[in-house]
């Protein structure tokens, strides 16, 4: 009897995770509003970014995903805005050595002085929504999704277009972001543990956004037990396979390898290793915390033969990254963020009714440095 009873659990949680449809037209629709000429490029802090921030909570809310942030789906996060003028100077003392003025437009810039009291304070908000666990042992543990919502804004026009949309970067990331928070928020029986979904502001600015969130949990910091990001899909050609950062920094990746093994997706290594990606999006400020974390990407082999996606991908960063045609007018195939959905919703799905919370690997750099915080 009770092996029928434990049958019967697992053969409900396999089929529910089927039920949900990754689409290729939500994903679309999103990133058609997100990266629209109406939110002016996302900047933090600006009133297009407040739009994109309320359209994230009303999917959150339409989707069952419950506040994240205290009853509410906003954490605000204050940043001190200085604004520098030609008075602007700052003095360098080096242990034993001259002290040196520098000026602002002569060998130093400057935002003004950060610390002082009669500075604009703005309020920034990252989007949190939370989709509560089922088991009374592991509810109160809570695996965290990540995307950025903002992006960099207007800047000065090329091509007489200044406003950089951000639409791989990185509507595409919020789009899948919501799809996997409607399919955890369909799950019935819901995950064992509890998923946070995190829409962070400033990631443009230095990772703030996520750093603040890492550094000021909405729950408590020892109770989350691993973060997965999503940032700018590269959707130029469908592939079949995916770069996983990080895959060998905790147990994390072995269950990214059997999600993989279990629906025909190859992993590929990290083309660009030089890049040092893994410590570059809003993953990074959760493994400083010691929390193990992944960062995937859909790889670069082509489903069409004839296709060189890697070099595409290349050609993409070199044109169109943090430029105002990173825009819905350019090549874009909707079923990537959508593939890329459902594969991160399988490894969180895995990972919420684990038994074990994820670890890191004996030996490993950032377990080393951080795990032990």
């Amino acid at each position: 009897m009770i092996i029928r009873l434990l049958f019967t659990a697992l053969f409900t949680i396999a089929l529910s995770a089927q039920a949900f449809d990754f689409r290729s037209e939500p994903i679309r629709a999103h990133m058609k509003f997100l990266a629209s000429d109406l939110l002016e490029g996302r900047g933090a802090g600006t009133r297009g970014y407040d739009i994109a921030a309320n359209y994230v909570a009303a999917q959150f809310e339409a989707a069952g995903v419950a506040p994240g942030a205290g009853g509410s789906y906003f954490q605000v996060i204050p940043f001190r805005k200085t604004i520098p003028d030609d008075r602007s100077t700052v003095t360098i003392t080096p242990d034993g050595r001259p002290s040196m003025l520098l000026r602002y437009g002569d060998g130093f810039a400057t935002a003004g002085d950060p610390l002082h009291p009669d500075r604009t304070v703005e309020g920034r908000v990252t989007v949190v929504g939370v989709v509560r666990g089922s088991d009374p042992k592991l509810r109160d543990e809570y695996l965290v999704y990540s995307s950025h919502l903002d992006h960099v804004g207007i800047t000065e026009p090329v091509n007489g277009d200044a406003i950089n949309n951000g639409a791989f970067d990185n509507a595409s990331g919020i789009a899948a972001l919501i799809e996997i928070a409607k399919a955890m928020a369909s799950q019935k029986p819901a995950p064992r543990r509890s998923v946070l979904f995190l829409a962070t502001t400033a990631e443009e600015k230095g990772l703030r956004g996520a750093d603040y969130f890492a550094s000021n949990p909405t729950v408590p910091r020892t109770q989350l037990v691993g973060n997965i990001n999503i940032d700018q899909v590269m959707m130029i050609d469908a592939v079949s396979d995916v770069i996983v950062h990080g895959i060998d920094a905790s147990t994390l990746g072995d269950v990214a390898r059997r999600v993989a093994a279990k629906h025909s997706i190859g992993i590929s290594d990290d083309p660009f290793p030089e890049e040092v990606v893994f410590v570059r999006s809003d993953q990074y400020p959760f493994v400083k915390r010691g929390i193990p974390a992944l960062y995937i990407d859909p790889g670069y082999k082509a489903v069409a033969p004839g296709v060189d996606a890697k070099q595409n991908q290349m050609a993409w960063i070199k044109s169109r990254y943090h430029t105002p045609s990173d825009d819905l007018g350019q090549k874009m195939d909707f079923s990537v963020p959508a593939a890329l959905a459902r594969f991160d919703f399988l490894i969180g799905l895995e990972v919420a009714n684990a038994d074990a919370r994820p670890a890191w690997k004996p030996g490993n750099f950032f377990g080393e440095r951080f795990g032990r915080r």
